[in-house]
């Protein structure tokens, strides 16, 4: 009789264990996917000397107060602001080095590595990594010419290109891109080396069950892998802006055929944007024709056949209950016999 005690405790002993498997892992998620990103304006990671730059830590952090870092030349870390902003007016050749966003828990940012110099050709090439399939733009400028001039643009010490204007751009981007780039004007000297990084897109955009109903009223949602929180979305047709959605989703009121076309969101404070997604809407008429098609006989004998087994399924289980509980009284009354 100690059958009963013995699965009550085996039973509380594996919910606990669900509870804490559970717990961890939302939390330990959420650590991840809550994080704060280190942006710099102007977005470039490299800066003529005496230029301003400004460093902002931005994002969902639980409310944690976050404050921006930077590595010494002494590999020491030095707190620089006691905010999420840091400002620097006037910048000198010793600003350059490795910073990041950190709070009081020691959680960690990204980091983004910059160059200030005293040179008179600097590389502009986005801060952060960029996401697949979007153009990029990389400009060679100069420190005291105000007119675009014929620059030479490197990828891994090879000449690649030479651009009229000083500007190069990088259609729909890919991994393959990834590299150490730098540029030349002749005359006035070369860039240093900046890391262009390019990584997957972690935004998409999610449909109800395609295609959808004439009439109907569809809610599209821009979302970020690996998260169900909201952030605040722009919402794109064909390429036009049309919508911003605060809370990450836009609806279509009484959908019609003239709302078919391609749409894409991107979300605010995250780089890149969601995959072009077709929305095909379907007339009442169209379906009401399909409607009358005749059923065909190989669904009716599957159907059939599932409610067969549903039925002998059904009485075995019955069949069984009875037996246990037969034998359980069997077993009781002979003990109460003895």
């Amino acid at each position: 009789m100690e059958v009963t005690p013995l699965c009550i405790r085996l039973v509380w002993y594996s919910l606990l264990l669900i509870t804490a498997e559970v717990k961890n892992g939302y939390f330990s998620q959420n650590a991840e996917l809550d994080g704060t990103y280190l942006y710099i304006e102007p977005n470039r990671l490299q800066f003529f000397e005496y230029e301003s730059i400004t460093f902002k830590c931005e994002g969902f952090s639980r409310g944690a107060e976050w404050r921006v870092m930077k590595k010494t030349p002494s590999m020491a870390t030095t707190r620089k602001s006691s905010t999420g902003i840091l400002n620097i007016m006037t910048a000198y050749l010793l600003d350059g080095g490795e910073y990041w966003c950190e709070n009081l828990k020691g959680e960690k940012s990204n980091t983004v590595n910059i160059t200030v110099t005293d040179g008179d050709v600097i590389l502009e090439s986005p801060a952060l990594a960029v996401t697949q399939h979007i153009n990029v733009t990389l400009r060679c400028k100069e420190k005291t010419a105000s007119l675009k001039r014929s620059a030479h643009f490197f990828k891994d010490g090879q000449l690649i290109n030479t651009i009229y204007e000083g500007e190069m751009i990088i259609n729909s981007v890919s991994q393959s891109d990834e590299g150490l780039y730098k540029c030349r004007i002749s005359g006035s000297g070369e860039s240093l080396e900046s890391w262009l990084a390019v990584r997957g897109g972690d935004v998409f955009l999610e449909f109800p069950g395609l295609p959808v109903m004439e009439g109907d009223n569809v809610t599209i949602h821009c979302r970020r892998k690996g998260t169900f929180s909201k952030f605040t979305a722009n919402f794109f047709k064909d390429g036009d802006f049309i919508e911003t959605g605060y809370k990450g989703e836009m609806t279509i009121q009484r959908v019609m055929k003239s709302h078919e076309g391609f749409y894409k969101c991107s979300i605010a404070g995250f780089r890149g944007e969601s995959e072009e997604t077709w929305l095909s809407v379907r007339v009442r008429e169209e379906l009401q024709h399909e409607g009358h098609a005749e059923p065909h006989p190989s669904s009716d004998h599957s159907c059939h056949i599932y409610l067969t087994l549903r039925t002998i399924f059904t009485i075995l289980l019955v069949a069984l209950l009875v037996l246990l509980v037969g034998l359980f009284y069997s077993k009781k009354l002979g003990i109460t016999q003895q």
